[in-house]
């Protein structure tokens, strides 16, 4: 009786996908790195909160201390100020090329550490596909090139995670000198680069409560974990150069304030604003850079919910991802808030699709539905990403970047450098001031700190036209108008006095 033939053998479409990746892991690591230095250009994507930073790092630089405006700064984080202020000691403060390479570097090496995560959690290939997946997001990509804290600060929770997983895997492999490491420094970088630490803290202090009350073996560890982080932060106010050792800094103040003795207002801004801003633009922009209207909650709730669900693979995924969401939906629903858990989140995306097409009856349905389901996540990301390399490579990079909304800054700027004196004071419309303040090197006010602004013995100018504030303010101090300095900026620069001054 002859034997009849053994049935072929089945392999899904997702493990497929995964052994091509690994058979080819090399070609995709050299296809991610080109990929980012396509996006790279040396220049100085201009934006307030890097203005910010950069003044924040000359001042130092420059033995002023941790000033702005002449006066100590108790609202941007130091970490990413002290490395601009290294920076510029090293090379000079006529260049913003280090600064660039250092951001491209910090990029390169959180994919690596992306690469170490989840090789160390699941398998090679699975590691593969994760470093492909966030190169492939164009809010982590867009994030490699903006001289802004939030792609050092997941540079250091992604070296933490990689500590937290070698220990919880202590028991298939020893745990080495540097999975210690990365655990201390991983967690010391984020923790003076950002607020958004606290709901690493938090999350942290969750899980130690909850291994407490669920496994007595696990107590002393839990204790020892809620004992260690108010300690990492007491370190923290100890170093910390905005006096937060004394009260709380700007960013805190402002979340108790809120919760506080403003709190009706606040949860009322919560659901009317911050809700829908986080399910139909800033979870989506974060994974998809969708624009799909009410469909863009859709794809919002699933990315929550699937990264949620990473509890029953790692506690401290889940909680930290739920906790990151909470924030963004109680202070600010922006896309890179979600910068640090993006490669916990693409990695739930990628097991959530798995797990979908595994569930199709054929295997023509489970390949429609895996790249199906992949090209939703990478072919927007994708078209999005090859704008930006086209746009970081205009012929006139700053007539295109944004519209060509700051080469009037850059002109003003110019125009202040050349015709007012160095310690003077200058006040513009808008939301400007940052931007101007670091180009031009003066002491510009916006909107957003008239309020500082005491007229004393110093210059003082209004970059004209003016707006409702810059007026108001003019009003309350009764400055008058003493000239107009000629210079070719776009804007007339006024001369303004005290009624007293002749």
């Amino acid at each position: 009786m002859t034997a009849s033939p053994m049935p072929p053998l089945i392999v899904s479409p997702a493990s497929a996908l995964l052994h091509w990746a690994d058979r080819r892991r090399w070609w995709i690591f050299a296809v991610c790195a080109l990929v980012l230095f396509a996006g790279f250009n040396g220049k100085f994507r201009i934006e307030p909160d890097s203005a910010l930073y950069l003044s924040l790092g000359r001042n130092l630089a420059l033995d002023q201390g941790y000033t702005y405006h002449g006066l100590p700064h108790r609202l941007a984080y130091p970490g990413l100020p002290w490395v601009h202020a290294l920076l510029f000691n090293v090379f000079g403060e006529g260049t913003l090329l280090p600064q660039h390479v250092l951001m491209l570097l910090t990029a390169l090496a959180t994919l690596a550490l992306v690469y170490r995560l989840f090789l160390l959690h699941a398998d090679r290939p699975t590691a593969v596909v994760m470093v492909a997946g966030l190169t492939a997001v164009k809010s982590f990509y867009r994030y490699s090139f903006e001289l802004r804290n939030d792609l050092p600060f997941a540079l250091g929770t992604t070296a933490f995670l990689c500590g937290w997983e070698a220990l919880a895997q202590r028991q298939r492999r020893p745990i080495r000198f540097y999975d210690i490491g990365l655990l201390v420094l991983g967690l010391g970088l984020a923790t003076v680069m950002r607020p958004a630490i606290w709901s690493l803290l938090l999350a942290l202090a969750a899980v130690g409560f909850i291994h407490a009350v669920r496994n007595r073996r696990l107590r002393w560890r839990a204790v020892l974990l809620v004992v260690t982080l108010p300690l990492v932060y007491w370190l923290f106010l100890r170093i910390d150069p905005r006096g937060s050792n004394q009260s709380a800094g700007e960013y805190e103040q402002f979340v108790l304030h809120s919760f506080s003795t403003d709190l009706p207002a606040t949860m009322h801004r919560v659901f009317t604003d911050h809700l829908p801003k986080l399910l139909f633009s800033a979870v989506s922009d974060a994974m998809f850079q969708t624009t799909l209207g009410p469909a863009n909650a859709v794809f919002s709730l699933l990315v929550i919910a699937t990264g949620v669900m990473l509890v029953r693979e790692r506690l401290l995924w889940g909680v930290w991802i739920a906790v990151t969401f909470l924030m963004m939906l109680l202070i600010l629903p922006l896309d890179r808030i979600a910068l640090p858990i993006l490669p916990l989140l693409v990695f739930a995306w990628w097991r959530f699709i798995v797990w979908i097409s595994d569930r199709m009856p054929t295997i023509k349905l489970k390949r429609g539905v895996l790249f199906g389901l992949l090209a939703i996540g990478i072919g927007n990301n994708a078209s999005r990403i090859g704008g930006y390399i086209l746009v970081q490579h205009a012929r006139d990079f700053y007539a295109v970047f944004d519209r060509g909304v700051h080469q009037p800054m850059i002109a003003v700027a110019k125009a202040l450098g050349a015709n007012t004196e160095p310690n003077s004071a200058v006040l513009i419309r808008h939301n400007f001031g940052r931007e101007v303040s670091f180009l031009s090197r003066r002491d510009v006010y916006d909107r957003r700190d008239l309020s500082l602004l005491v007229p004393d013995d110093r210059p003082l100018y209004l970059v004209e036209p003016g707006d409702d504030d810059t007026a108001a303010f003019i009003n309350r101090f009764g400055l008058r108008s003493i000239g107009v300095v000629p210079s070719a900026s776009p804007c007339r620069i006024r001369r303004l006095a005290m009624p007293q001054q002749r």
